[in-house]
């Protein structure tokens, strides 16, 4: 029975002996879509490169240019190009050199029909799924690149297919590679992963046991405006959260920072100098720590200090009274503002002895305005 697939297909036939060529290739013209014939190597080698034939049927031994030495030349050109080869018994020397070139198998002299189908019928079949998983290929691509996510497809852990956004914010990653630079769970339909400095929301798809398709969101900016105060660009109470979660079972250190009279600032300058006001403030606090510590508009005119890495009371004290000293010496449009301090540490084991955390620097923070303000404070 022959594949219908093969009506689609262009066959080259190459062989040198008129007789069996004349023969052959009328069987072969029942078969294929076309046939082309070359009388030797060289000119089998020249349809090959202009005509792209699907399927090369070729003799060995032949003037000018034998089938091995053609064969050679054209897997240079097209390394996944199929070849059959139409041999004599007394070719077998040959058969060795044909097949270490990667040719798609031999059929001996005279050609049984049958073998000749079977041969055809398979690499039609092959072809036909080839071409169409190549459609597939490259419908996944258009489908892809207009994906408004990083998307990748990996298939036995192997990246087969990637979108631009993917390459450029990962590279080619194996999937082993992405669990590791990730530090993402397969087990988790949609997870959100921090990376260098990025906030991913990572959506994954299971198709069976060895093809999983991946999407990658970059959604930092989306986080940002959620966790940032819009007035002062630091960031607002939603980020506590996130202060709680990366620091359990850690000590950790809180100050409180309120600017002093700021009711009176607004009254007597209106409330557009009272924004400049809390603006500047925030920008002295920016200026003043390290770039990873974390600064928080808890309401109003207060402001919440996470100081990473500090764990020592009096070194947290320390770093309240500096800041404290850069307000009181800042000339603030030719007025001088001050601002009251509160300063806490303690060992985080929950959410509750957070609270508690923020509650007790709160009340260093009213103790020092109850003192006078402008002065730090620290927790009982």
């Amino acid at each position: 029975m022959i594949n219908r697939y093969l009506k689609n297909l262009i066959c080259l036939y190459v062989e040198d002996d008129e007789m069996i060529r004349d023969i052959f290739a009328l069987m072969l013209k029942r078969y294929f879509k076309e046939v082309i014939i070359a009388t030797n190597g060289k000119e089998g080698l020249e349809l090959f490169k202009t005509r792209k034939p699907d399927i090369i049927i070729s003799d060995i031994r032949m003037p000018i240019m034998d089938g091995i030495e053609m064969a050679r030349d054209i897997k240079k050109i097209d390394p996944s190009a199929y070849i059959i080869f139409v041999t004599a018994f007394s070719d077998s020397e040959y058969l060795q050199s044909a097949l270490e070139l990667g040719a798609e198998g031999y059929i001996t002299k005279p050609v049984e029909k049958e073998k000749l189908l079977q041969k055809l019928n398979f690499l039609a079949e092959v072809i036909k799924n080839k071409r169409e998983n190549e459609e597939l290929t490259n419908a996944l691509k258009v489908i892809f690149e207009n994906q408004t996510e990083a998307t990748a497809l990996y298939i036995d852990k192997k990246l087969k297919l990637a979108n631009k956004k993917f390459k450029f914010l990962l590279g080619q990653l194996s999937l082993e590679e992405l669990i590791e630079k990730l530090n993402i769970k397969l087990n988790e339909k949609k997870q959100i992963v921090k990376y260098d400095d990025k906030i991913l929301k990572i959506k994954i798809i299971k198709f069976n046991h060895n093809s999983i398709l991946i999407f990658i969101n970059d959604i930092t900016k989306y986080e940002e405006k959620i966790q940032k105060d819009p007035l002062t660009g630091v960031y607002n109470r939603n980020i506590l959260e996130k202060i709680l979660k990366e620091n359990i079972n850690k000590n950790i250190c809180v100050i409180f920072a309120d600017i002093d009279h700021f009711k009176k600032i607004n009254d007597t300058y209106g409330h557009q100098f009272g924004d400049t006001v809390l603006q500047t403030f925030a920008q002295i606090l920016k200026n003043s720590l390290r770039k990873n510590d974390i600064i928080v508009r808890y309401g109003g005119e207060e402001f919440l200090i996470y100081i990473q890495n500090v764990e020592s009371i009096k070194y947290a004290q320390k770093i309240a009274e500096q800041l404290r000293k850069v307000v009181e010496n800042f000339d603030f449009n030719g007025k001088k503002i001050t601002a009251s301090f509160g300063v806490c540490c303690k060992y985080i084991s929950s959410k509750e002895s957070f609270e508690e955390l923020i509650k007790n620097a709160d009340k260093a923070l009213y103790k020092a305005k109850n003192n006078g303000r402008n002065r730090v404070e620290v927790c009982e």
